[in-house]
């Protein structure tokens, strides 16, 4: 099995993105503020190489571009362990990764001060830290970026495995929780936690619509073909982890830790699927790129279609 993308998925997706910012130049837009675009993808499914790739190709054209992960605003470790000793009995918060877990005064401020060219500093979390665990890195190891005298970030690539996700409030949660214990013993993670463990999480998935995930003015979406892929690929990331820092979880925690997201996988993967969901202005349609993968990250389907991303822009908009 591969860990690479393929160059299909790789052509499809700088294709898309390049297209959405060239239209966006079109537009006008640049004389006030950057081009942000977007990536959701579920752990291991190829976001960071993808978001480097792209970043690095936009580069080439001389065209000042960072990537950003929503992971580099986890909170410190310190606070991790403080809000998993506030809520013991609420096994999602035993480990970095929900909504909840983010530093998320600070990831808006981060994104106001882009949209502002404003100078920024960009935090940065060092996963391999304290066995797997984690930490938040070093103020002077933080990325620094439209400072004076330099030329100003144009093109903003953001990612993570749920951005995008929208709050479903206490209603709709309630029912698919409920839908979900109907399900056969086994299939459903979401199923084995507490409604009122869910219905917090999805309280402060609300607080990252505004100011951070509706910064995007576009969005590429990886799904798994099965979701249980997600176990496989991020215990390929563990390995390589491991290879490079010779520190990171053990398979039988990450297994653990994957469980963790998966309600969410669940409960939310869903919503992205709506042709303008998860964009800045999400009445838009043609800003979203739906890209379902099988094990070995191979393309299986695409929305739109290759052939239709090639014609996006042809018609007056």
């Amino acid at each position: 099995m591969t860990s690479q993308l393929d160059d299909q998925f790789l052509n499809i997706s700088l294709k898309f993105l390049t297209d959405q910012y060239l239209h966006f130049i079109d537009k006008g837009t640049p004389d006030t503020r950057p081009f942000f675009a977007g990536v959701s993808g579920p752990q291991g499914s190829g976001k960071t190489t993808l978001v480097s790739k792209l970043r690095d190709t936009l580069q080439q054209e001389d065209i000042i571009t960072i990537t950003i992960s929503i992971d580099d605003f986890y909170l410190p470790l310190e606070d991790l362990e403080t809000l998993r000793k506030d809520h013991p009995d609420n096994p999602m918060l035993s480990t970095r990764g929900v909504p909840g877990t983010h530093d998320i005064t600070l990831a808006k401020s981060v994104l106001a001060n882009l949209e502002d060219s404003k100078s920024v500093d960009i935090p940065a979390y060092d996963k391999a830290a304290f066995n797997g665990r984690g930490d938040r890195v070093a103020k002077e190891e933080w990325a620094s970026y439209n400072q004076i005298g330099e030329r100003k970030v144009q093109v903003v690539i953001l990612e993570g495995w749920c951005w995008g996700f929208r709050s479903l409030g206490v209603e709709q949660l309630t029912q698919s929780w409920e839908h979900h214990r109907t399900r056969p013993l086994g299939e459903s993670k979401t199923a084995r936690q507490e409604l009122s463990n869910l219905l917090w999480v999805d309280n402060e998935l609300e607080k990252y619509w505004t100011g951070f995930f509706d910064k995007v003015d576009t969005l590429i979406i990886l799904e798994a073909e099965r979701l249980d892929h997600v176990y496989t690929w991020r215990l390929e990331t563990e390995h390589r982890l491991r290879d490079q820092r010779g520190e990171s979880m053990s398979d039988i925690e990450v297994r653990a830790f994957v469980d963790n997201y998966m309600p969410c996988y669940e409960l939310y993967k869903d919503s992205l699927r709506d042709d303008g969901n998860g964009i800045r202005n999400d009445k838009q349609k043609d800003r979203q790129l739906w890209v379902s993968m099988d094990l070995d990250r191979r393309v299986q389907r695409t929305r739109p279609t290759a052939s239709r991303i090639s014609r996006i822009f042809d018609q007056p908009s």
